[in-house]
């Protein structure tokens, strides 16, 4: 992918000039008007900006002081919980091997069961809200610091008084409530924004977070381990994470609370959470139950996204049999993954069955089989990557090979020596799903695993039915057997099925259904939650139409304005029912929740928003948020509205929000927060006191991201000099000089209204870069195939001069493909791709889902596929040079 996606960057740079060095008139009208409405912008913004400040200094140091009088308070003795083992059951001593001429016969049932309902936790977390932070100065005396993160180079800086820091002589309450209330004066939040966009450059899950915030601390102050894990413990507590500290004699431990069963590991029950002791073996510690409280965050050790770690690749070829052939297969993994599983807690098994593999593994797995499958049916494809996983990997059970249990990660099996039936599993389970896009679960025998696919096609041999669908039995370690056939020794055993909770089934239906709903005239406010998977097979959908909207038996006219729907598709993707919006503004849908047979949509609107017989207004001449609530049938119960239109002035308001209502459609307020680079929890939620929660952000979300910037002030707008002039002022800002053109682009088609031509573009390289059509030949006349980049209402629709899909390399593009663009308060921009763009080659393609500009580096990430494989590129290095 390295090359596509250099490809991909120079597209994303289309409209890019290259404006180093170049001396020249600026268009001084337009400045000056941009000048003129930017510093309005900044006088009116200031003004409500200080008075929230105030107040969250104000509730910020209050809550510390409070939290630091309790911990100074006498903790408790706790008694330990002993880790739960993980299972026992003796394994296969050797994998058996399939005799001719057993064949798969008639589907035949097997007993096959679901486990059984975990019982009610005694905790039920509320869902995640933004936290409120205090601001800090823009400048105070800082250390910088750099060390490896599994190959990759991590630098930061801190606030000096932070390293002034330590716990001394031996730990106790009133000891740990000082530190607490040192650190809490520190300036913190700066440092925590440059670790969160480490985790998003790494793909980094909680676990990964937490190592990071943990090799910080160390560098933070040293070889003082009690003093590590109390920064380590506030690091943690400040990014919105449970976490407790504890103590017992002369030593400080910290203590995490997981949603995911872990094995070995010994737990205390506090505030009905587990919270497990990761660096001790103690019986009985000091401790306290209440958390921090802004502390929301239970730890997921799921990894439902690629990581991507250094780049460590490592090589490797694997020889397996197939019909009486021995072939090599080669492969690739990520030394520094391994590295970094070394270091997993032992989990449940659906942790390993779910996770991705890294970009590396996931790549070169493409590039070996998916030419060798192309053309082959269900079956022959399954039964090639069956016969790999069986034959090309020596077995050995863990205890033989390790002398305790160690489930593998997929990419593991590359690397070490051997491998038993659970990790063969997990990596014939990874390739279905990547390669051929079929469901697969997990069979779990007593001393044995296997799994299970869904095909599309009638297939016979062992199978068993779950929620409607045929799963036949596929064994990665009964040797040279194909699908169809359970292991000898399991034939009538009762298996408990594994469901996976991964990305890729329900990524790829969403992917797929949205291609049908896009060709019909539908649009995607937004590429998060906008569609629902019931188990019945149906579909919940919303989003928004322009104008006509026909699919299946549907035919719906729109207007000239954005309209949003919601509708049911059944298991045969047929319209059930409809819902759409109507009045003289524009609505759009892009986020929806279901709770107790309740459906609930939320989007933005403008004006009058009518639907069912129900309606709303905003109160000015900016959006507002709705909600709306349907029972399953489609009927609307209520329909309101947010009122949030007031506060955002300009589509530019670095503000969290989160409008609260009732069940029963009251709006009950609305609270505002400063944006948190860790926070993503955007959308519907339902709050533990019977709230319905709508999270946004003034910025990011849809309809609300939009400049109102006129053009029409007795001048015409031109986009040429507009470029010149917007790339001049961004330079004076400090932007690094070879993205500061990207973002001029990007600061242009998100003011409403504002298109610019592909032929402008051209303009702009011809006056001020004669120079880049000749070093960039496929650049330049790739631009000529774009027509225009239009922003209506906060979605950028590109189209294609020709009107149909535009290839360049290993991109293509759709006409009218959608995007939306979201300036952070940093300075930084992200571009989410709605629709229309993927990258890739013959055999496989992946959706684009956004693009991240770095503006003082001049770097792009970019974020591809359902396991949203990230890479970053630098525009001078890797792109334009």
């Amino acid at each position: 992918m390295k090359t596509s996606l250099k490809i991909l960057a120079a597209f994303v740079v289309l409209l890019l000039v290259s404006f180093q060095a170049v001396q020249s008139q600026t268009f001084e009208e337009y400045k000056k008007m941009r000048q003129q409405e930017l510093q309005k912008y900044k006088e009116e913004r200031n003004k409500q900006l200080q008075q929230l400040a105030d107040e969250f200094t104000k509730y910020v140091e209050e809550q510390d002081r409070r939290y630091a009088d309790y911990l100074k308070e006498r903790w408790e003795e706790f008694e330990a919980f002993q880790g739960v083992k993980p299972p026992a059951d003796p394994k296969p001593e050797e994998a058996p091997v399939f005799r001719e001429p057993e064949r798969p016969g008639p589907m035949h049932p097997i007993p096959a069961i679901l486990p059984p309902a975990p019982e009610p936790p005694d905790f039920v977390p509320e869902p995640v809200m933004p936290r409120i932070v205090k601001p800090e100065p823009e400048e105070f005396p800082v250390f910088d610091r750099e060390f490896d993160f599994y190959g990759y180079p991590i630098a930061f800086d801190y606030d000096e008084n932070m390293a002034k820091i330590r716990l001394m002589g031996n730990p106790n309450e009133d000891a740990i409530g000082d530190i607490f209330s040192a650190l809490s004066a520190t300036n913190y939040n700066g440092m925590l924004n440059s670790f969160y966009e480490y985790a998003d450059v790494l793909n980094l899950n909680d676990w990964g977070y937490y190592r990071l915030l943990n090799e910080a601390a160390v560098n933070i102050v040293g070889p003082d381990e009690n003093t590590q894990k109390l920064v380590t413990w506030f690091l943690l507590i400040r990014s919105g994470y449970k976490a407790k500290l504890a103590y017992f004699d002369n030593d400080v431990y910290l203590l995490l609370p997981f949603q995911n069963q872990v094995y070995d590991v010994k737990y205390f029950k506090l505030g009905g959470l587990k919270y497990y002791l990761l660096d001790g073996d103690l019986d009985k510690i000091y401790t306290y139950e209440q958390d921090f409280p802004e502390a929301q965050k239970l730890f997921d050790l799921n990894i439902y996204e690629a990581l991507s770690l250094g780049d460590e690749s490592v090589a490797k070829l694997v020889s397996f049999t197939i019909a009486d052939a021995e072939t090599e297969v080669p492969v690739e993994y990520n030394r520094n993954l391994i590295e970094f599983y070394k270091d997993y807690p032992l989990a449940d098994i659906k942790i390993y069955f779910d996770a991705m593999v890294s970009p590396e593994a996931k790549n070169s797995l493409s590039r070996a089989f998916l030419p060798v499958i192309d053309g082959k049916d269900e079956l022959e494809a399954v039964n090639l990557l069956l016969h790999f996983v069986q034959s090309g990997f020596d077995y050995q059970t863990d205890q033989e090979q390790f002398g305790y249990e160690k489930f593998f990660f997929a990419e593991e099996a590359f690397y070490y020596p051997y491998c038993d039936c659970e990790d063969r599993s997990v990596l014939f389970a990874y390739m279905v799903q990547h390669l051929l896009g079929l469901e697969v679960v997990g069979l779990n025998y007593p001393g044995h695993m296997a799994t299970a696919v869904c095909f599309n096609e009638d297939v016979t041999g062992d199978f068993f039915e779950l929620e409607g669908k045929k799963f036949v039995v596929c064994d990665p370690t009964y040797i040279g057997a194909p699908a169809g056939l359970t292991m000898p020794a399991y034939k009538n055993e009762e298996a408990e099925i594994v469901v996976l909770a991964n990305r890729f089934s329900d990524g790829h239906q969403r992917d797929y259904l949205w291609d049908d709903i896009m060709a019909a005239g539908g649009s995607r406010g937004d590429n998060g939650h906008d569609m629902i998977l019931n188990s019945d097979g149906s579909k919940i959908v919303t989003g928004f139409y322009t104008g006509h909207f026909s699919y299946g038996s549907l035919d719906v006219a729109g207007g000239s304005n954005p309209s949003m729907f919601t509708m049911l598709i059944d298991e045969s993707e047929n319209p059930v029912w409809f819902a759409g919006g109507d009045g003289n503004g524009f609505s759009m849908a892009y986020n929806l929740a279901h709770k107790n047979d309740e459906i609930y949509v939320t989007g933005t609107f403008e004006g009058d928003l009518e639907l069912q017989g129900f309606s709303v207004s905003s109160g000015s001449d900016n959006p507002d948020i709705f909600l709306a609530k349907f029972n399953k049938d489609g009927q609307l119960q209520w329909l309101e509205k947010a009122s949030i239109d007031t506060a955002n002035q300009d589509g530019g308001s670095y503000l969290n929000f989160v409008a609260r209502f009732s069940t029963g459609g009251d709006h009950l307020g609305n609270d505002l927060y400063f944006e948190s680079g860790d926070f993503d929890n955007y959308g519907i939620s339902f709050g533990g006191d019977g709230e319905v929660l709508v999270a946004g952000a003034f910025n990011k979300t849809t309809g609300l991201n939009v400049k109102k910037m006129s053009f029409d002030a007795g001048m015409e707008f031109d986009a040429v000099e507009a470029l010149k002039a917007e790339n001049d002022r961004l330079l004076t800002d400090n932007y690094e000089k070879t993205i500061a053109g990207l973002f001029a682009v990007v600061n242009l088609v998100q003011s409403s209204g504002v298109s610019i031509p592909g032929s402008a573009a051209r303009d702009v390289l011809d006056k001020y870069n004669p120079q880049f059509k000749k070093e960039y030949s496929v650049i330049y006349d790739a631009i000529a195939e774009v027509n225009f980049i239009k922003n209506r209402d906060g979605v950028v629709t590109l189209q294609t001069r020709s009107g149909k899909e535009m290839t360049i390399d290993m991109m293509r593009v759709k006409n009218n493909a959608q995007l939306k663009i979201s300036m952070l308060e940093n300075g930084d921009a992200q571009i989410d791709v709605l629709s229309g763009i993927r990258v890739g080659k013959a055999f496989w393609w992946y959706d684009l889902n956004h693009v991240i500009l770095y503006k003082e580096n001049g770097n792009l990430l970019f974020d591809y596929d359902v396991d949203h494989e990230v890479a970053v590129k630098n525009l001078k290095i890797d792109i334009m040079y």
